[in-house]
């Protein structure tokens, strides 16, 4: 059976405690409230359909020993309009989180039937998403503007990866997570 997967970075403490914040507004605000369906803020890495879970452990878990453990640094909020409406905090797209971006790009590609375009290195845009799909094109643009202006810094150091699977209509479900190595 084929099952969407993403690799994901989860992210903790005060960056964590921001980016719920952040979701509890949108939600009381707006009505928006399908970002709540992994549960946990994070950055996605790269995502596809797989039939082969083990397969794709397996080669998630060389793609990891031969990482480092990376920061991620947000800066400021940013706003996809295609192919649907989304807000998110960017995450500086810096040489170490590439590089994390491109291992975990070719270990999918191995496995996967197909790879989410807009995550393949050359299109990748780091976020951590604060607003999903089910925010009216007028809510948006009310949240847009009342983002301008504010500009969050975090920074945080991440050592694991994991993989997370689809789990039902508006469900996600962490399937395993990954050390990074540290040598």
């Amino acid at each position: 059976m084929e099952e969407t997967i993403v690799v994901v970075g989860l992210v903790r403490d005060e960056l964590r405690d921001f980016i719920l914040d952040q979701w509890k507004t949108v939600e009381e605000k707006y009505d928006s409230k399908a970002v709540w369906t992994l549960g946990h803020p994070h950055v996605s890495f790269q995502g596809g359909h797989t039939s082969d879970m083990d397969g794709l452990e397996r080669l998630l878990e060389q793609a990891c020993s031969r990482l480092e453990p990376f920061e991620v640094i947000t800066d400021g909020f940013g706003f996809f309009d295609r192919p649907s409406n989304v807000a998110f905090v960017k995450v500086v797209k810096t040489d170490e989180l590439l590089k994390v971006n491109k291992e975990i790009n070719e270990a999918l590609k191995q496995n996967c039937r197909m790879v989410f375009k807009y995550y393949t290195p050359d299109m990748w845009v780091p976020h951590i998403t604060i607003a999903l799909d089910d925010i009216s094109d007028e809510d948006f643009q009310q949240l847009k503007n009342s983002l301008e202006g504010l500009h969050p810094v975090y920074r945080q150091v991440l050592s694991e990866l994991h993989l997370i699977r689809k789990a039902g209509q508006d469900q996600w479900e962490i399937v395993r997570s990954f050390k990074i190595n540290s040598k």
